[in-house]
């Protein structure tokens, strides 16, 4: 597994943080991560998860945040600044949570589904420095 490198973006990087904690690879990239499910109903359904703890609505918790601390491969995590679906806020929180080597990469103007096409050549070229790095 080695060679492998794991790739989430957005729900799918609570698999690919899944799979890190079971597996070491070369590098793992999440993009666009939220921490948990319950973090994301908080913020999506402010009132209902007052009245209804998210644990009580969703049987799969998705907890990312708490799986970050074991993960042994290098980590990178991006995120658009303008990301109105999950809050950057939410990747500096994994980041943060993350061995070392680490690296946090904010692709400015970008939203939660352009990252790449804002992002541009620059994202193309801090991906293969941190994956060649």
């Amino acid at each position: 597994m080695e060679k492998l490198i794991l790739f989430g973006r957005s729900l799918g990087c609570a698999v690919a943080v899944e799979l890190a904690t079971r597996h070491t690879a070369k590098a793992v990239l999440l993009e666009s991560p939220f921490t948990s499910v319950a973090d994301m109903s908080r913020r999506t359904h402010p009132l209902l998860s007052l009245l209804l703890p998210p644990r009580l609505l969703v049987q799969s918790r998705f907890d990312s945040l708490s799986k970050m601390g074991r993960i042994e491969s290098p980590v990178m995590v991006l995120h658009g600044d303008r990301d109105d679906i999950v809050p950057i806020e939410m990747g500096k929180e994994l980041f943060d949570a993350a061995n070392e080597p680490k690296r946090f990469y904010a692709i400015q103007g970008a939203g939660h589904n352009d990252t790449h096409l804002v992002g541009g050549e620059r994202y193309f070229a801090a991906l293969r420095e941190f994956i060649e790095g």
